[in-house]
């Protein structure tokens, strides 16, 4: 009879304890909000006089939500995917920004001759298909050009994006 007792005490703290596990995991893992959300930055650069050339940003969870709520309902902004590339009026050339650092110093250093603070992403998919995962949270998005040799414009082309209104780097 006292063994039954014991298997029965020990069943009993089983559930309470598989309980208080569930209990937890949810509390960590399971009640997700919109504190989860943070900010992306796309600087579309479709040259320097363009109207249309700036930061544009939006709060997600994710960098693909991120891009596509940056250029959500902005006048004069055609934004679809293509090929595993967000595009904006054509521009689909996605460089992300690697560092953690966003002052002004980070920004000049990233852009130098050898861009190291950014690379140039690499995507493919088919229609409809998004990037894979970035871990950025800043990209510059240009044009390919029309004629040879097809580089598209880099961060190191251009400063705009270091001033320009919305920017996530330091200014001064």
């Amino acid at each position: 009879m006292a063994d039954n007792k014991i298997i029965a005490f020990a069943v009993v703290g089983l559930l309470v304890g598989a309980a208080i596990g569930v209990g937890v995991g949810f509390a960590v893992f399971g009640n997700k909000s919109s504190s989860d959300e943070e900010t992306y930055y796309v600087y579309l650069y479709l040259g320097d006089n363009n109207p249309l050339t700036g930061w544009y940003s939006a709060k997600a969870k994710d960098a693909n939500t991120g891009i596509e709520k940056a250029f959500e309902g902005k006048e004069g902004i055609d934004f679809k995917w293509a090929y595993g590339y967000p595009t904006a009026n054509g521009a689909s050339a996605i460089y992300e920004y690697l560092w953690d650092d966003t002052s002004k110093a980070a920004a000049d250093g990233s852009s130098d001759s050898f861009m190291n603070g950014w690379r140039q992403y690499a995507a493919y998919g088919d229609g409809e298909k998004r990037m894979n995962i970035s871990f950025s949270h800043i990209f510059f998005l240009s044009s390919y050009p029309a004629d040879p040799p097809y580089t598209p414009p880099e961060p190191k082309d251009t400063v705009l994006w270091k001033t320009a209104e919305g920017t996530p780097f330091a200014t001064a």
